[in-house]
């Protein structure tokens, strides 16, 4: 029978290949001004992000249903955890936060594909390259022991649950995801610096492009920020 954690890591494992496969074929497009690269490309980051949408759901599914044979779970979840503060375990440490990070990047890379700066073309396939870079980092870092959110282990009767002061507003649901919503859509704008920088051209046209992006980064950052002040 296949468990949450089989499910978790493959989709993991999976995205990894893909999203190298697409950083590289958006390079190579972008050089050699190739469409079936640039098309394989956002196939690509579509793809990543449901296969790193289905390793949030199998590390929900584990919380959920109480999987103690996850180390994650076992260490931030407990039989006597309301459903609420399970549910959002998922951001309680580390490897689940990593996990929820890496989400967001492959939402914004996926945006970026089939939705990016359509009169910088050139432009945007090198940030398309940059961000699927950066996604496959994230993916390389939660498939090695130091993060991985699907580490396995004996099962034990009972988890330790989240820690106490994570139980204690509902605010929780909200300061974190906001924060890593900010933090990481600020990473379009860099990608389309970098690539500005690499290409010696768009002059200050991708500042335009990318505005709606830093804004949206700059306001949730607020948002989330009132948020963990008022928990």
């Amino acid at each position: 029978m296949i468990t949450w954690a089989d499910l978790g890591s493959a989709a993991l494992r999976a995205a990894l290949p893909l999203a190298i496969w697409g950083s590289g074929a958006a390079a190579y497009a972008a050089a050699k001004r190739d469409g079936r690269a640039l098309a394989s490309s956002r196939w690509a980051a579509l793809l990543v992000l449901v296969l790193v949408g289905l390793a949030i759901f199998a590390m929900e599914g584990a919380l959920v249903t109480h999987d103690f044979s996850i180390q994650y779970v076992a260490q931030n979840n407990a039989r006597e955890t309301p459903l609420f503060f399970t549910v959002i375990s998922l951001w309680a440490a580390l490897e689940g936060s990593i996990l929820l990070w890496t989400l967001i990047l492959a939402g914004a890379t996926a945006y970026v594909a089939w939705r990016g700066a359509r009169e910088l073309p050139r432009l945007s396939t090198v940030a398309l390259a940059v961000l699927l870079g950066m996604v496959a980092f994230f993916c390389l870092l939660i498939t090695t022991p130091a993060a991985d959110p699907f580490v396995r282990i004996d099962p034990v009767a009972d988890g330790s649950g989240p820690n106490p002061l994570l139980q204690n507003h509902p605010l929780m649901a909200l300061h974190p995801p906001l924060l890593y919503l900010g933090y990481v859509l600020f990473s379009v704008p860099f990608a389309y610096a970098i690539a500005s920088l690499i290409l010696g051209e768009g002059g200050d046209r991708w500042l335009v492009a990318t505005r709606r992006f830093a804004l949206v980064s700059w306001g949730l950052l607020g948002v989330g920020i009132v948020a963990g002040s008022w928990w």
